[in-house]
């Protein structure tokens, strides 16, 4: 437990700068992105990194499905990280899952087929998704959902399956919601990063 301790902290440290080095990339105020960062903040963000490490070790056993959980938690912590700082989920972070995945289907042993149905089911969700955000958008006359967050939801169900990524969806929805009201605003039309929660709620589901 010390060990999956203090390699998440590590793997959590090594994340947040990379991050900070995609931030500083995507980011137009960059001196401003630079100043909001302390250390104080990474070391905080790398020790929920590595509360979450013990938690996955804790309600997994030691084999290659909890370095695929573990791997995976690692991008969801990436996307959330950048999406709270800049409101950009980094597509490295989008082509690293759909890398993890294809690893996966391998160790499992999958066949052709099975992988272009997971493949095509995902797209259909994700194209689902955006038809009814764009919907939605028309009717509100706002953002609802960012492009980037339904690209971690497909990723998300390739990695996790639909049927988890539905609870995923529904545990993001509900974190959002209370994210606003607990914030206090009055504004309704005040809009939060999505990323967050859904990289919350992707940790919560890869407990069960």
């Amino acid at each position: 437990m010390i060990t999956a301790f203090l390699t998440g902290l590590a793997a959590g440290y090594l994340l947040i700068k990379w991050a900070e080095k995609l931030m500083l990339q995507k980011a137009r105020l960059k001196t401003l992105l630079l100043l909001s960062n302390t250390e104080n903040d990474r070391i905080k963000a790398a020790i929920l990194m590595a509360a979450g490490s013990v938690c996955l070790l804790v309600r997994r056993s030691a084999d290659w499905h909890l370095l695929f959980s573990w791997l995976f938690f690692c991008i969801l912590f990436l996307s959330g990280y950048i999406d709270q700082m800049i409101w950009v989920i980094p597509n490295e972070g989008i082509v690293t899952a759909l890398f993890l995945w294809g690893f996966r289907c391998v160790c499992m042993g999958e066949s052709f087929p099975q992988i272009i149905l997971k493949f095509l089911l995902s797209v259909i969700f994700a194209a689902l998704l955006i038809l009814i955000v764009a919907i939605l958008e028309r009717g509100k006359k706002r953002t609802m959902l960012g492009r980037g967050d339904i690209k971690l939801l497909f990723v998300t169900a390739l990695c996790l399956g639909m049927e988890r990524t539905l609870y995923v969806l529904a545990l993001s929805c509900l974190c959002g919601l209370m994210l606003v009201a607990l914030s206090g605003k009055k504004d309704k039309r005040r809009q939060i990063p999505f990323g967050p929660c859904i990289a919350f709620s992707g940790f919560l589901v890869l407990l069960v």
